[in-house]
């Protein structure tokens, strides 16, 4: 579709402003970004005097997995407008699909840029001694995590719908000691899940803590902070040297009952953790 289409069937004036600051989320905490979008506006006649007035004169608009178009208070003509009508019909059919997204961030904070890879520090490149604390500086290494589900947007669901809807996160590492995983961005590499070595996360705002369950940590759309402790077990092969890379990842399951039909979708988001040696200087 185009930026602009050159005619539309007679529709009608809107009788109310949109509330474009409105930033709520599931849990009532600002991810920084309206819950409104504005595609297309009224234009033409008294509507010229104020282009592209997303808040008064907006004629197609989406909020979570709503879709607003001013079409069909007349009989549609133009092929231009059918199509934008069938794009929002398939739109609207689609959202129930949607997957939860995932991604690994720099700092406990929703808005904050994607991490893709992290470093660890070794002070020699093998250590092999027996009952050793270990060589690595990072013993227990923090990470964050935002999630984001646009099924779960809680103005639009009923509370019948609220009551079945649910979001899990489990992590997992590459371990040659691990299994292959069905499904898993790991292919043929084996991985183990390291939820108890994480044991809780912590939630961005006035979230707090978040308690390992049966099914991994129960979580909400936000940002959370988890430690990985021991993580020098997950970082060295069997003859003591240390692995120049290894991914992280993050699994998050989300089931959403919407229009009376549960719906189950999983996202996959994965840290390279990467080796830094030090070295002695002379």
């Amino acid at each position: 579709m185009g930026d602009t289409i050159n005619s539309i069937a007679t529709t009608h004036g809107q009788y109310y402003q949109l509330g474009l600051e409105q930033d709520r989320d599931i849990n009532n905490i600002s991810d920084g970004k309206n819950d409104i979008v504005v595609w297309y506006c009224l234009f033409g006649g008294g509507y010229g005097n104020s282009p592209n007035d997303v808040r008064n004169n907006y004629y197609l608009y989406s909020k979570g997995n709503v879709i607003y178009t001013g079409a069909g208070h007349s009989t549609i003509n133009d092929d231009e407008e059918i199509k934008l009508f069938i794009n929002a019909i398939v739109a609207a059919a689609n959202v129930t699909a949607v997957q939860p997204q995932v991604n690994f961030v720099s700092a406990l904070n929703p808005s904050a840029e994607t991490e893709e890879s992290r470093y660890y520090m070794t002070d020699q490149s093998s250590w092999t001694t027996a009952g050793a604390d270990g060589n690595t500086l990072e013993k227990d290494m923090q990470f964050y995590i935002d999630v984001r589900d646009y099924n779960m947007v809680s103005a639009d669901l009923s509370n019948e719908d609220k009551k079945q809807q649910k979001m899990t996160v489990s992590f997992y590492i590459e371990d040659s000691n691990g299994t292959v995983v069905n499904g898993a961005p790991s292919g043929s590499t084996p991985i183990s899940k390291v939820d108890g070595d994480i044991a809780q996360l912590t939630a961005y705002g006035s979230g707090g803590p978040v308690a390992l369950s049966n099914d991994g940590f129960v979580i909400e759309n936000n940002a959370y902070a988890l430690t990985l402790h021991n993580v020098e077990k997950y970082l060295k092969v069997a003859n003591g040297e240390y692995k120049q890379k290894c991914k992280l990842y993050a699994k998050v399951t989300s089931t959403v009952s919407l229009y009376g039909q549960l719906k189950t979708n999983t996202s996959w988001s994965s840290i390279d953790l990467k080796q830094r040696q030090l070295f002695e200087m002379d």
